[in-house]
Order: structure tokens, then C-alpha cells, then sequence
């Protein structure tokens, strides 16, 4: 359990600096910050906007899961996790179409947020798998290609090269996890959308992912928006 919480935490923290590593001699000290940010902003916000749902969906999957009821997981992570895109990709593209760079960074942004945001939700179903490994190896594979790409993009684009080949390393993440998802249960049912009625049902479980997610990056938020903030 420890391995599958907090190990795609670790081996993300530790791509990013593997990314930062292999680009420094071709990114100023600026770009390395700009790369950071871009990550962290995407991160930042697919936790906090997946947060009402997350507890929710857990709560789902744990009444579904003792049920025995397991054949429904798969639609109900592609129902969460179209809902969620559909809830909250207009303010999320409104934000990263501020940034301010060219439309090869600002999409990258984007998709990079979707990715993270399905990486979260599959997380949820994986866990009562109880697949450590798998979802493990997911990560793994998905820093390898980032490293690859990030590379090979990099030298060619500079940093949205590098941007972009982190995302591509992503999205091997998501593809994996979501191809574990389906050897385990397959896809037995076109939809499932029975989980949205438990925000109904527990009100205070959306408000808990809410806050808690927005709890740990409030200050962030604030201090980016401060006159400190650049």
C-alpha cells in the first residue's frame, strides 16, 4: 500500500529532475523554472479539480467492491473520468491559454493536465486491485519514456520539446494503467454512471477531497498571485 501511494509521487518528483538534468545545458536558468511550473501548475490543478470526486468514486468502488460487483469499474472510471474532463476542461484550457507561450506549450499544458487527472482516478480502481506491481511498473515505463522523449524533443524544440516529451511519458503512464485495469476486470458494461449519485448520498466526502486538495496547495495559489509571484 505504501508502494502504490507514494511511489508515482516519488518517481514523478524524481523525473522532473532527471528532466531538469538532462536540459540544463540547453535551457537557461529561466527556461528550468518555466518547465517546473508548467508541471507543477498541471499537477496542481488535476489534484484540486479531481479532489470532489475522488472520495466520492472511492466510496463507490468500495461499496461495488464488497458487493462483488467488480464488472463495473471500468465503466465507471471512463464515466468519472469523462464527466470530470467535460466539468472542468473550459476553465482549465481558459488558464493555460493565458500562459502566454505558443500553442505547442498551452495544448501540451492541457493534455498534460487530462492525463494527470485520469492517472488519479485510475489510481482509485487499481488500488482495489491490489495490483502494487502493475501500477509500479506503470510509472516506471512512463518515466523511461519521458526520459527518451524529452531527449530526443529537447535537442530538436528546446523546451517545449522537453515539455512535450514528458507529456508523451504520461500518457505511457495512463495507457498502462489503463490496460492493467482492463486484464483485471474487463469491460463489461458500455457506462456506469451509478457513482454520481454518492455525491447525493455523501455530500461531505466531495467537500473533504475538495478542501483537502485545495488545503495543500492554497498557499502556492496565493503566493503565485502575490507581488512575490512571478
Amino acid at each position: 500500500s505504501t508502494l502504490i501511494t507514494a511511489g508515482p509521487f516519488l518517481i514523478s518528483i524524481m523525473l522532473v529532475v532527471f528532466i531538469q538534468l538532462i536540459s540544463h545545458r540547453t535551457l537557461t536558468d529561466r527556461g528550468l523554472a518555466y518547465l517546473q511550473s508548467l508541471i507543477t501548475y498541471c499537477y496542481a490543478f488535476s489534484l484540486v479539480t479531481v479532489g470532489p470526486s475522488y472520495l466520492v468514486l472511492t466510496r463507490y468502488v468500495a461499496d461495488e467492491y464488497y458487493r462483488g460487483h467488480v464488472t463495473s469499474f471500468t465503466a465507471a472510471f471512463f464515466s468519472a473520468y469523462t464527466v470530470n474532463l467535460l466539468v472542468w476542461c473550459v476553465p482549465i484550457f481558459w488558464f493555460f491559454s493565458g500562459l502566454g507561450a505558443g500553442w505547442d506549450i498551452r495544448i501540451g499544458a492541457m493534455l498534460l493536465y487530462a492525463l494527470a487527472l485520469g492517472i488519479w482516478l485510475a489510481m482509485i480502481f487499481l488500488s482495489a486491485a491490489q495490483d502494487y506491481w502493475g501500477v509500479s511498473k506503470a510509472f516506471l515505463w512512463g518515466m523511461a519514456a519521458s526520459l527518451i522523449f524529452s531527449w530526443l524533443l529537447g535537442e530538436a524544440r528546446g523546451l517545449s520539446g522537453y515539455f512535450l516529451g514528458f507529456v508523451l511519458g504520461q500518457a505511457a503512464v495512463l495507457a498502462s494503467l489503463v490496460n492493467t485495469m482492463l486484464r483485471e476486470f474487463g469491460y463489461w458494461e458500455p457506462r456506469d454512471h451509478n457513482w454520481i449519485r454518492y455525491f447525493k448520498l455523501h455530500p461531505r466526502l466531495a467537500g473533504i477531497g475538495l478542501f483537502y486538495n485545495f488545503g495543500i496547495w492554497i498557499d502556492k495559489f496565493l503566493f503565485w498571485t502575490s507581488q512575490e509571484g512571478e
